[in-house]
């Protein structure tokens, strides 16, 4: 259901193991091999301990604090320990904050490429509209509040871009 752009390919790091574990060659391009089916059309949710640590690692990074930021970092190269990715280093690579959460957000979008979560997070972190550019519209982030939601709650109004 979600095609691979040559971005996502290149964006793994030298030794990263998930770009294997994620992509095949084909003569006609690259292939997304992960999760590999045989019935066809599943629809496979799976939260994997990666994920979860990823998700502690950026509930500290919001925390912020010295010690928070390091244990985040620590959270997040114990996911790319397993891969082979290269570790960081609190205080040497990663210094502030703002720092912290773009290497968790690089980390979420690298672990968990091709398994639906990354319009998610852009949207969870106001990143959508640099993602997307000029062809972005803000009410794309949101979605319509079905009439049966309405109907109700009166006083409750619909998201911007999608009618009265």
């Amino acid at each position: 259901e979600i095609g691979a752009t040559q971005t996502i390919y290149n964006l793994f790091p030298a030794g990263d193991a998930r770009h294997a574990w994620t992509f095949g060659g084909t003569s006609a391009g690259i292939e997304v091999v992960k999760y590999p089916t045989t019935q066809g059309f599943e629809d496979i949710h799976v939260i994997r301990y990666g994920e979860v640590l990823l998700i502690l690692a950026e509930g500290l990074a919001r925390q912020g604090g010295t010690s928070n930021l390091e244990e985040a970092v620590g959270y997040v190269n114990a996911v790319r320990n397993r891969s082979g990715a290269p570790l960081y280093d609190f205080g040497d690579d990663l210094t502030t904050q703002a720092e912290v959460l773009d290497a968790i957000h690089l980390e979420r979008r690298l672990e968990l490429a091709f398994e639906g979560e990354y319009w998610f997070d852009l949207v969870r972190t106001d990143r959508a509209a640099a993602a997307i550019g000029s062809n972005f519209d803000v009410h794309e982030a949101l979605w319509p509040i079905p009439v049966t939601e309405r109907d109700v709650a009166p006083n409750l109004t619909q998201n911007p871009g999608y009618g009265g």
